[in-house]
């Protein structure tokens, strides 16, 4: 038997047999629910099945993987999407109603093309099924066989191996948006990044106010969290353990009361201040980090911390640099300033060519660099500048000021592909936090993780902070109850670790400190907020065990 009879009776045996799939269990992937994505953003499991999702409340889909009629096959995906960064991912039967439909089968293909459907179909109103390794282009649906056969014999035309074909509804999925990108755009060599071909755009900021760009376009301004007064007259376990570190290396002298008062605050003030490794650290990430707004606007890093404050300035240096983060700036800038153009995406797609053109550093990434996008809103722009950062090189930080004004979109960044979130290099910000102590502590953790860093539990900390500030999350009792297990944990380990040389002991001692005083600033801001103290602990637990957690895992 020929290639071309065997695929014909395979297509005939599986149409047979899915005309009345409800005999027939079949088997689907869950990889959990995302906002805005499309089927390039899951370059790295497309070719295991076909991709579709299912509309969901607040602009969320679902998006599956399938559909499958073996259960082991279906599993073993669900475990390599886990292993790949969807830890959501489960297998779930779908329900079939007794309703097939009349449909007429145009193509059919492997799965992994599914990254490069033939842009003539857009606008067709198609629809998709895949089943058990092949693809299926479908027209339709037709009320009834005559309907399909008179639809036959016109698309026949264009189709010459067209056929008509009866599928359950619930296998066939709208072929729209989600499976398509733009035109291929001829990428301009690396000579810099030319002027913008319209005459409007960031010339119109150079008159604006500092905060008033950010204004008009965020309706925010910049979301910093001020460092919190401690509370003396609140009682807390927190203030106590600090109390028993600071009496311990004979500096606090008062009674162990759980106040935090003018004897504690002295006490930590000459405790910090003279601690040969919370200055050292407190130095090394001055010099490090550089988490300031530059006097002169030198180079790339000077540009990128700079932007909310001389938007023009830095656009035009920009424009000078060759850097790859530099046209995703030029991008962003001109996304808020005039919207989409062409001009921005070819601006945008070269920056992505010259970032992965060596390849990538996560090669399970939830993107292809490959692709030619065409972006329509600011929302996939910041995820592919993320993806830009995840790929640069060290010494070019993602500022502070990226996640102020975009957290909601870097939160769904970080939740879709959290092995990428978690290798982009930040300036040290200390999460949503602007405190010194915070600063210092964050940086002695990762120093003392020594690679072991969870990129999930990184990634679903990021996220759980942002609950907690912009949502004011409130912690269950078996939350809180598990928060401060681990907190006892860690501390009990910190000690016990300590205790294998002077020097571990001495760093140990500093780590715990910070520990200690940032719990009671956390406390205080969230009492801020309005939350009583009770609440308040709860959450400051959480906070800490979100921010510090991925790095104290060997210590848990």
């Amino acid at each position: 038997m020929t290639k071309k009879g065997l695929f014909i009776l395979i297509s005939c045996i599986c149409i047979s047999l899915f005309a009345s799939a409800q005999e027939v269990t079949v088997y689907k992937v869950s990889l959990g629910n995302f906002s805005g994505v499309k089927v390039f953003d899951f370059p790295g499991i497309a070719n295991n099945g076909l991709l579709y999702g299912q509309k969901l409340n607040q602009g969320l889909e679902q998006i599956n993987i399938g559909d499958y009629t073996d259960y082991t096959q279906a599993l073993e995906l669900t475990k390599n999407a886990k292993k790949g960064g969807f830890i959501n991912a489960r297998v779930e039967e779908m329900a079939f109603s007794n309703q097939s439909t009349h449909y007429v089968q145009i193509a059919s293909f492997d799965y992994f093309k599914q990254l490069s459907l033939d842009l003539s179909h857009i606008g067709k109103q198609r629809n998709l099924t895949g089943v058990d390794g092949i693809i299926r282009i479908l027209e339709g649906p037709y009320d009834s066989r005559e309907q399909a056969a008179a639809a036959l014999q016109v698309i026949k035309a264009e189709y010459s191996g067209a056929f008509i074909a009866k599928f359950p509804k619930e296998l066939v999925h709208p072929l729209g948006d989600f499976y398509f990108n733009q035109d291929a755009i001829t990428q301009p060599q690396l000579t810099g990044y030319s002027t913008k071909d319209q005459e409007m755009g960031l010339d119109l900021l150079i008159n604006e106010e500092i905060y008033t760009f950010w204004e008009l376009h965020f309706s925010t301004q910049l979301k910093q969290i001020e460092r919190p007064s401690i509370r003396g007259n609140k009682k807390r376990t927190a203030s106590i353990e600090l109390q028993k570190l600071l009496k311990k290396d004979g500096i606090y002298t008062s009674s162990l009361d759980g106040y935090y008062g003018k004897g504690t605050k002295s006490a930590f003030k000459s405790a910090y201040e003279n601690d040969p490794i919370i200055q050292f650290t407190k130095t090394t990430i001055v010099k490090k980090d550089k988490n300031i707004v530059a006097l002169e606007i030198e180079n790339i890093n000077d540009c990128l911390l700079n932007i909310p404050f001389e938007p023009k300035v830095c656009e035009e240096k920009l424009r000078t640099m060759s850097d790859p983060l530099a046209g995703a700036y030029i991008a962003y800038l001109e996304m808020i300033a005039s919207g989409p153009s062409s001009n921005l995406n070819k601006t945008m797609n070269m920056a992505i060519q010259l970032a992965f053109k060596e390849g990538s550093i996560n090669s399970n990434m939830r993107f292809d660099p490959n692709a030619n996008y065409d972006y329509q809103n600011l929302e996939q722009i910041i995820q592919h500048l993320l993806y830009i950062h995840m790929n640069a090189e060290e010494k070019i930080p993602a500022p502070c000021w990226l996640y102020d004004y975009h957290i909601k979109e870097i939160s769904s960044f970080s939740a879709k592909d959290p092995v990428s979130f978690s290798k982009i290099q930040w300036n040290n910000c200390a999460s949503m936090y602007n405190w010194e102590e915070m600063n210092v502590l964050l940086h002695l953790a990762k120093q003392i993780s020594l690679g072991t860093t969870n990129a999930f539990e990184s990634a679903n900390g990021w996220n759980e902070q942002i609950e907690l500030i912009y949502n004011a999350k409130i912690i269950s009792e078996n939350d809180a109850t598990a928060n401060a297990a681990w907190s006892n944990n860690v501390i009990t380990n910190l000690y016990k670790w300590g205790q294998k040389d002077p020097y571990l002991e001495r760093l140990s001692y500093s780590i715990r400190l910070l520990y200690f005083q940032n719990l009671v600033l956390l406390e205080d801001m969230f009492m801020d907020r309005g939350h009583n103290a009770k609440t308040s602990k709860n959450m400051a637990l959480s906070a800490m065990n979100s921010m510090v957690g991925p790095y104290f895992g060997s210590f848990n």
